[in-house]
């Protein structure tokens, strides 16, 4: 006797999504935004959308050993979008709570769309919650030992390795050494060639960094442009020797690609591994950390490190990040104000307000570029100031800003409100960029500066002199005051660094800005500011900042959701 089938109930599509712990999304990758379907946080267990509503901050959330993300994926498919998507797929793990919370193993497939230039603009796919079992199998398929683009170890696989040779490194008497390098310029390759050709170019670099190894040496793919190595049998008086040997075998000849022959550079960072080092991500960040200082000091060169300095490094500057952190959750960020004053006298003309969380504002901006709290600090800065210009109108106050935060919502919406109530406050307030800053504005950057500028508020560019100088973006910026950098007219006591200070302000000149100094510490230093036509000036030199502070403001503003 034949049964009746049951009766089929429509299902919601989001029901459906939920029952196989899936969810859709959409990645616009210029703007770094992420939509999700609206069962996207259910599906990983989150209370909202705001850890996962850009790409950064997703990938923040991937565990470290996973080799690859969604954007590494996207980058490596080499074909060209014909109008229907390029398809990509990856599999990796996320902890949502931390790096020793449970991993969710994750499928994520979907096909990225090009733009005018044929470079990845958009991404549509769906991530799937795999259980173990499923997770297994993914990993039988994905998990290939070598990776695709290189031909070289995989970075679990690599890493794995390497920490498999740490017990054996110990118990020898000959050290061996950890490096990184990263291929300089691959960014710019990319948006001006495509990555079809910054893929040969990693490619290539791995191919002949490899020719230089030795049986034992280990290589293999950490990431987009990084290549790990471990090299046996290398002291520290060897390390250098090696670094420098890589990096010029990888300048050593153009590349040949289909946009014609291009150079190929890479920077090195890296540190021997002595008997008791065998904490594998100590010896990477200390490889990290010295590769980022390498390509500060010199790039396409090698730079040796220790996991001495690393450590001491980390700890502080992850004390200082959690320290600033803390404060700006809880709306306690402390200030200073750095007397700004005449170059020939010393009647104040304005303040610049500094965080007080660390005596090296350098320090402070690397910190937070890293942590990604850049912008809430910048925010936490503009509340402070319009709160203090609206209880003083006498007060000028100058903050610096990283060019785009200018186009945060929330920025605008305090300035706006405020400037609504108090319009006499626009000319007292300075907007300061880093003159390192300022090269290749965004058109949306540049129509904030100039939605600024037509408030009133001034803006100025600083550190002027530090590093390339882009004039043709100076001059479209056409800044109010350029601030000549610190370091440089502290070390102008001789000849050459006296015509190189007055080469700089005759370039400040020509753009028709009003040259100051920033950083003064002493009398020769300011008697050399106001020799050169500089009109104001601020550092040690100008007054103590805590002395010649305003009286206390109120409370901060909220910042706007």
């Amino acid at each position: 006797m034949a049964t009746k089938p049951a009766e089929i109930r429509p299902t919601s599509a989001r029901d459906i999504l939920l029952t196989v712990r899936a969810a859709v999304y959409e990645w616009t990758l210029r703007t770094d935004a992420l939509v999700w379907g609206a069962n996207a946080a259910d599906v990983l267990g989150l209370p909202g959308f705001d850890r996962i509503a850009t790409g950064s901050r997703f990938d923040a959330l991937l565990d470290p050993e996973t080799p690859e993300g969604r954007a590494d994926a996207i980058r490596a498919t080499a074909n060209t979008d014909g109008g229907q998507g390029v398809p990509y797929r990856a599999t990796y793990r996320l902890r949502l709570n931390g790096p020793d919370s449970p991993a969710l193993a994750i499928e994520d497939v979907g096909r990225w769309f090009a733009d005018a230039r044929g470079r990845p603009e958009r991404a549509q796919g769906l991530i799937r919650v795999l259980d173990q079992s499923c997770a297994e199998a993914a990993g039988a398929t994905a998990g290939s030992r070598y990776d695709g683009l290189t031909g070289q170890l995989e970075r679990g696989q690599f890493l794995a390795a390497v920490q498999a040779a740490l017990p054996a490194i110990g118990r020898g008497r000959k050290p061996a050494a950890f490096l990184i390098a990263a291929i300089d310029g691959l960014a710019a390759l990319n948006e001006t060639f495509g990555s079809e050709i910054g893929d040969r170019m990693i490619a290539e670099a791995a191919h002949r960094i490899r020719a230089e190894l030795r049986a034992g040496d280990l290589i293999g793919r950490l990431s987009g442009n990084r290549l790990g190595l471990l090299i046996m049998d290398c002291n520290e008086k060897a390390i250098t020797v090696v670094g420098e040997r890589f990096a010029a075998a990888v300048r050593r000849s153009l590349v040949d690609t289909r946009s014609g022959p291009l150079g190929l550079s890479v920077s090195l960072g890296g540190l021997c591994i002595a008997k008791r080092d065998t904490d594998l991500e100590a010896i990477v960040t200390a490889a990290e950390r010295a590769l980022a200082a390498g390509r500060e000091r010199r790039p396409g060169g090698f730079q040796a490190g220790s996991l001495a300095e690393a450590d001491h490094s980390a700890t502080s500057d992850q004390d200082l990040a959690r320290s600033l952190g803390t404060a700006l959750a809880a709306g306690t960020v402390g200030y200073l104000y750095q007397p700004c004053r005449e170059a020939g006298g010393r009647r104040i003309l304005s303040y610049r307000l500094v965080c007080d969380a660390d005596p090296d504002p350098e320090r402070i901006a690397r910190v937070t570029a890293t942590t990604g709290l850049s912008a809430a600090l910048d925010l936490s800065a503009l509340n402070r100031a319009v709160v203090d210009l609206a209880a003083e109108p006498s007060l000028r106050l100058a903050i610096q800003a990283m060019p785009e935060v200018l186009c945060d919502s929330r920025w605008t919406a305090v300035i706006r409100k405020r400037l609504a109530r108090r319009p006499d406050m626009a000319g007292r307030l300075t907007i300061e960029l880093p003159c390192a800053t300022l090269t290749q504005l965004a058109d949306t950057v540049r129509t904030a500066i100039g939605e600024l500028r037509g408030l009133g508020i001034r803006i100025a560019a600083t550190d002027f002199g530090r590093g390339p100088i882009d004039l043709a973006e100076l001059r479209r910026l056409a800044p109010d005051s350029i601030e000549l950098a610190g370091d440089l007219v502290a070390q102008s006591s001789d000849d050459a660094a006296t015509g190189l200070l007055a080469a700089l302000a005759a370039m400040v000149r020509s753009l028709g800005a009003e040259l100051t100094g920033g950083a003064v510490a002493d009398a020769a230093a300011a008697i050399r500011l106001r020799a050169l036509g500089a009109s104001a000036m601020t550092g040690p030199f100008a007054g103590p900042g805590v002395a010649d502070r305003p009286s206390p403001a109120p409370d901060p503003v909220s910042v706007p959701a």
